[in-house]
């Protein structure tokens, strides 16, 4: 199981069409990476709800702290092998992008 991460988008007003959105999927498996970089938050990447200017800033320091710890995080991998530091940084990264180019738009969750 995991949590796809999607950046809302409004549908035009004209026609209603809605814009197609990239899920980031990211499996629980990773939890114990996410935990061990933020033991106070409740949730894993907690940027549900957040604008994609709000959540550059857990974004960004969650970067920083998986590439300053990757030894320690590395050791993290699931030994079932459905997840991986490689992949979730990757997928930080993607988000962070995304974040950067569509600042208004909000994150949504789906668990």
């Amino acid at each position: 199981m995991g949590a796809d991460f999607y950046q809302d988008k409004e549908k035009c007003p004209t026609c209603g069409h809605e814009e197609e959105y990239e899920s980031i999927s990211i499996t629980y498996n990773l939890s114990p990476m996410w935990y061990a970089m933020f033991p106070g938050d409740k949730t894993m990447l907690p940027i549900d709800g957040l604008t994609g200017q709000e959540a550059q800033e857990k974004l960004d320091e969650a970067i920083y702290k998986m590439v300053r710890d990757e030894e320690k995080l590395q050791c993290l991998n699931p030994s079932n092998g459905f997840g991986s530091f490689d992949g979730f940084l990757d997928s930080l990264r993607k988000m962070l992008h995304l974040s950067r180019k569509d600042p208004d738009l909000k994150w949504e969750v789906w668990r």
